[in-house]
């Protein structure tokens, strides 16, 4: 039997690492498999139960990244079941003779330092913010023992709400009352104002057109976290929409939320179109949440004009999904949003009805290749099928925020799918300069009497700036749309206040 001094790892402190390692230690041993794993000083799991964990690591060729996987492992069964002081140490590396074939021991030594209870949470920097929201939101009870997994996503949580400027990592202290876990936040501007101006340059057939789009966004309302948000969009002369949206969280003390909202919808002379909807939405961690969808519609046709619309109703339900793992709301470098939305339901005209279903996908990914330059890849999809469609039925796409360098809302059509592709040179967190790619694909059937079936690739490219101004981020971008030239150039100017 052969013995080799080995190395420690030490966690110092709750949330750091020390790794210790010798100059050539591990190269000194010769390569072979190992073959069985030690523990020393471990009382709050027995010899069986670690081995569980490292079952993996037995029988494959010794070397560091091994060794400094396994003590890794036992550290975070460790700091995940009320130890966050243990350190490990290998305390010997022994080389065995077995049937003729060598292969190594390793012991390693625990001290698996007191057990933590957490008994009480200091919070710090909330002026306005009621301290039994952030409570809640660190999904942690008094008395409950000691969870680095969970303390890890209390930052995250927090950040979810987007309320707060800074949220610092959780530190642990002890008194002879057990653990205090001190969080300290830096509350943010709890609304934001975003507005788009848009002009579309004249045409042949049509004069210049100057478009807008009104987002307000309360996230805060009296310090509890409620959110109301008010949109409006003028398309042109004659058309534009309004909707309003509130949301109720934590309902009944769990994370459900409620959120309900109304919209109106005013197209040129043809029709009014009016919905309520009622949505749930559960959030089962800092990522995923799955909800359901009941909504109401009702569309008017105008009397004092020929339309391919009847007055009609339309009520639907359904569910949808979104993982969100984006490191920011506003300017993400990093991470992806993934949301699927199914609705089924019945539409009534008169005394008849037809079945209906809708299905909306959005796909969004962030990679940062190098320092201040980031990726952003989008796919949209969007779907609608019933025996009965109409003109007010269709979906209208184009323009900012689908595909860029087309009038706003330029297109109807049952079925799109397209794809929004920048690459963004940051100045700051907040200001970068971009250039972007947008494609799709649309496609409806023919809708007596005024609409024609059709199905058509579209694209558009262009140039924009995003900066940090006294009045918030103000950004501009230029588009051209397919067989567009420089005279039918398409301005974008979006204003990003938070107040």
């Amino acid at each position: 039997m052969s013995s080799f001094f080995g190395f420690s790892f030490l966690r110092s402190e709750p949330n750091i690492r020390t790794f210790q390692h010798f100059s050539g230690v591990v190269d000194t041993v010769p390569s072979y498999n190992i073959d069985t794993i030690l523990f020393s000083g471990n009382t709050a799991f027995s010899q069986e139960y670690l081995l569980q964990h490292f079952a993996s690591s037995i029988k494959v060729q010794l070397s560091e990244p091994i060794i400094e996987n396994c003590i890794e492992q036992l550290l975070q069964l460790y700091e995940n079941n009320g130890y966050p002081f243990t350190s490990v140490s290998v305390a010997n590396i022994s080389l065995l003779s077995i049937n003729n074939e060598e292969r190594i021991s390793i012991e390693l030594e625990i001290n698996e330092g007191q057990i933590v209870y957490i008994e009480q949470y200091s919070i710090e920097g909330n002026k306005k913010t009621n301290r039994d929201i952030i409570l809640r939101e660190l999904r942690m009870n008094n008395g409950e023992l000691y969870n680095q997994t969970k303390i890890n996503r209390i930052e995250k949580n927090l950040r979810r709400l987007n309320i707060f400027s800074s949220v610092n990592k959780p530190q642990l202290l002890l008194d002879n009352n057990g653990g205090n876990l001190f969080i300290k936040v830096e509350e943010g501007s709890f609304n934001n104002f975003n507005g788009i101006i848009g002009y579309v340059p004249s045409t042949n057939n049509q004069h210049g057109i100057v478009t807008g789009q009104i987002d307000i966004s309360m996230r805060n309302l009296f310090g509890t976290a409620r959110k109301a948000t008010i949109h409006w969009q003028r398309e042109s002369e004659l058309t534009q929409e309004i909707a309003l949206r509130y949301s109720e969280p934590w309902l009944f003390n769990i994370p459900l939320s409620a959120i309900i909202g109304f919209a109106q919808r005013k197209q040129d002379s043809t029709f009014v179109q009016r919905v309520t909807d009622v949505n749930t939405d559960f959030l089962f961690n800092e990522s995923f949440s799955l909800g359901t969808i009941f909504s109401y519609e009702q569309t008017l046709p105008s009397l004092t004009t020929t339309s391919s619309v009847f007055s009609n109703t339309i009520i639907t339900g359904g569910i949808q999904a979104q993982f969100d793992s984006r490191d920011d709301i506003l300017s993400p470098t990093n991470g992806g949003l993934y949301h699927v939305q199914i609705e089924w339901g019945n539409k009534t005209i008169a005394s008849s009805r037809f079945s209906l279903q809708r299905l909306f996908t959005n796909v969004e990914q962030y990679f940062s290749p190098t320092t201040h330059q980031v990726l952003s890849v989008a796919l949209h999809t969007k779907e609608i099928k019933s025996t009965k469609l109409e003109f007010s039925d269709l979906f209208r796409f184009g323009g900012a925020t689908t595909i860029r360098g087309y009038r706003e809302k330029q297109f109807l059509a049952s079925s799109i799918v397209w794809s929004n592709t920048e690459y963004r040179f940051l100045f700051s967190q907040q200001s970068f300069f971009f250039g972007f790619f947008d494609a799709g694909y649309y496609s409806r059937s023919a809708l007596a009497p005024f609409l024609f079936s059709t199905k058509e690739f579209l694209f558009g490219y262009g140039a924009g700036v995003r900066l940090e101004t006294r009045v918030g981020l103000l950004g501009v971008s230029f588009a051209l749309g397919k067989g567009d030239t420089f005279s039918q150039m398409k301005i974008h100017i979006q204003l990003i206040n938070q107040f």
